[in-house]
């Protein structure tokens, strides 16, 4: 039969009481018969050494003997090689050295002391002692009986206090299920405890799985958005081209060519979203990236893309440790944004730097900037500004570029400024001298 953790604590904590209980009563018991031992073997020996001490000053055993006559008087038996004399309280053989069983009917602390030529043996009562010791073996016994069944229900009630917060977050959790809502656990009290923290942490994380699945929510509506407008135009191509032979060359051609650009698009769009879900489950393959050749060459492709722009590039010899698709997918998604929403006539330019231990580059361009109120927006998925709507993307570009650098340990920095254009640096951890690049 499985026990339920409250069961199992339960059983745990009187087991654990009862034994402390057992164990100190135990303790305490053999404590004082040991105590009583040494009292009575102490006596004992000193009787004895007396007796040597008269009968090496030439007293005879028999005349020593008589004075022990009573039954609460020690036993005592002196031998002479084979002589033997007892007191006349003693009605038995010598006994064995030490203590005879205490729950014996008259037990016997027995010591001997050999001066030649006489041995000597005392034996004295554990009697008095031994009732004392039983009587209080007793005692202990019912008390260890009592304790453990105190045990039991003071352990069911402590149990049931400390996991009463466990049972709250249970029912709340299963509220939830049941709801298909998120909802914060209940603090169990004001004190700092682990339960509270338990629960802080829980709701920490309820929090962020919530946050996931809205930002996941709003992904898939952004993306279907996105999808549905080049398919609407797909179908509408093809049922132009299902008249067949009644439809005119220049328009057919005209369809094919719309088909193509929005397959084009839709192909984009599809490589975007696969690279940006990438970003959290792929393992990054770092290693050194020459920054310099990497911005030579970009500033050489945007000078030939962007012939009505004006492109320059501030080299200086700096490595990275990233991975190398990420970097260039990175920095060339900030650079084409800096292209297409540049001015004919502006300027956009690229310059490696050093800030606070990371190396990096930085775009600037002359554009027409971004509104405050949307700042903190731009790194959103599908996220395109008032002004940035009238031209062709689907507002993936920098979401792309802040999960690739945030992979590479690096982070990505906007400031912009309406009118007076944008900037955005990307920075990564410097290459060391040894770094390799992952296979």
């Amino acid at each position: 039969m499985r026990l339920s953790l409250r069961q199992r604590l339960t059983r745990q904590a009187a087991l654990a009481m009862v034994v402390l209980v057992v164990g100190f009563a135990a303790v305490t018991w053999a404590g004082t018969a040991i105590h009583f031992y040494d009292i009575t073997m102490a006596a004992s020996r000193a009787q004895a050494i007396e007796l040597q001490e008269h009968l090496a000053t030439g007293s005879s055993p028999p005349a020593l003997l008589t004075r022990f006559q009573r039954h609460e008087d020690p036993m005592v038996w002196v031998t002479r090689g084979l002589q033997r004399w007892m007191s006349p309280n003693s009605v038995r053989p010598v006994p064995p050295l030490g203590l005879s069983s205490i729950f014996s009917p008259d037990p016997l602390v027995t010591t001997r002391v050999h001066q030649s030529p006489f041995t000597v043996v005392v034996a004295t009562s554990f009697a008095a002692d031994a009732d004392l010791l039983r009587e209080s073996f007793l005692v202990l016994a019912l008390v260890g009986l009592g304790a453990g069944l105190a045990a039991v229900f003071l352990a069911r009630w402590a149990t049931t206090r400390m996991l009463d917060p466990v049972d709250r977050m249970t029912s709340a959790a299963t509220d939830m299920l049941a709801s298909r809502k998120v909802r914060a656990l209940p603090q169990w009290s004001d004190i700092d405890d682990e339960f509270n923290r338990l629960s802080h942490t829980f709701n920490r994380l309820l929090t962020m799985v919530d946050e996931d699945a809205a930002r996941d929510r709003e992904f898939l509506a952004h993306a279907a958005h996105e999808l549905r407008t080049p398919l609407q135009v797909l179908a509408g191509n093809l049922g132009l081209l299902e008249e067949g032979d009644d439809l005119e060359p220049a328009i057919r051609e005209e369809s094919l060519q719309q088909s193509r650009q929005v397959l084009d698009r839709l192909i984009r769009l599809v490589d975007d979203l696969m690279r940006l879900e990438r970003t959290r489950s792929d393992r990054p393959q770092r290693g050194p990236v020459d920054l310099q050749a990497v911005v030579t060459a970009m500033g050489e492709d945007a000078a030939v893309l962007a012939p009505n722009l004006t492109v320059t590039v501030q080299p200086q010899a700096l490595s990275a440790a990233a991975t190398p698709w990420d970097l260039e997918r990175a920095l060339w998604a900030v650079l084409d944004n800096a292209l297409k929403y540049t001015p004919a006539g502006g300027h956009v330019d690229l310059r490696l730097l050093e800030r606070e231990g990371l190396v990096g580059v930085e775009v600037s361009d002359s554009g027409p900037g971004i509104p405050p109120s949307e700042l903190s927006q731009v790194f959103e998925r599908f996220y395109r500004g008032q002004r940035t709507r009238v031209t062709e993307g689907f507002g993936l570009g920098l979401a792309l570029a802040r999960a690739l650098v945030e992979r590479d340990a690096g982070r990505i920095e906007l400031r912009s400024e309406e009118g007076r254009g944008t900037v955005v640096t990307l920075l990564w951890p410097p290459a060391g001298e040894d770094a390799a690049v992952s296979s």
